[in-house]
């Protein structure tokens, strides 16, 4: 690519990063842009599956998608960007091994995303799993898998495997609490130490 190639940033690889880059490398020639996509991760996570995930229903594989594999005109950095200086149209990229550099673009698409927000609850940020990450999905599958086998060995009894997964809202309105107010009460702290 010449210097006088537009070069068009895009930040973060999320939804709607990936599609800005697909469109993008459907709708302009070759050699009429260079873009460039940088996000932490390799691949877009397809958040709608992420509850199948979480319930076993499908593999985690199956609610990604591979940036490099499917933009095949887009430089894919795996990296964070850490500064955008938009009078000088340049970002600080910085990768998690390496030292960071600075990049310049003539057009940025800032997809950042979002990040799960904890409610001012005493204890949930350190107890509770969001559902944002696979990796958040497969904890919430493996947690639910455990208690099954937990439920298995006769240690704690479950009603259905229902249970598992419904909130002590839930619980307290279908009546299911009548021998599991332990459970609730204790929370998860109680439920890893009990597997530990």
């Amino acid at each position: 690519m010449s210097n006088t190639t537009p070069r068009i940033l895009i930040v973060g690889g999320g939804y709607a990063g990936f599609y800005t880059a697909w469109k993008l490398e459907k709708h302009l020639r070759r050699g009429e842009a260079e873009v460039t996509i940088v996000d932490p991760l390799p691949y877009m996570t397809y958040q709608p599956f992420l509850p199948e995930v979480a319930a076993g229903s499908i593999e985690a594989r199956h609610s990604v998608v591979s940036l490099r594999r499917h933009l095949k005109r887009t430089r894919v950095v795996t990296a964070k960007i850490t500064g955008i200086d938009h009078a000088n149209k340049v970002a600080t990229i910085t990768p998690s091994i390496g030292e960071p550099w600075q990049e310049e673009y003539d057009q940025i698409v800032v997809t950042a995303g979002a990040v799960s927000r904890t409610f001012p609850i005493p204890g949930i940020a350190d107890n509770a799993i969001g559902l944002k990450t696979i990796e958040e999905a497969v904890a919430i599958r493996d947690q639910q898998n455990a208690a099954v086998e937990l439920e298995a060995s006769g240690n704690v009894t479950i009603d259905t495997i229902a249970d598992i997964a419904r909130t002590g809202v839930e619980r307290i309105s279908s009546g299911a609490l009548t021998h599991q107010a332990t459970w609730l009460d204790l929370g998860f702290d109680w439920f890893d130490k009990t597997l530990s």
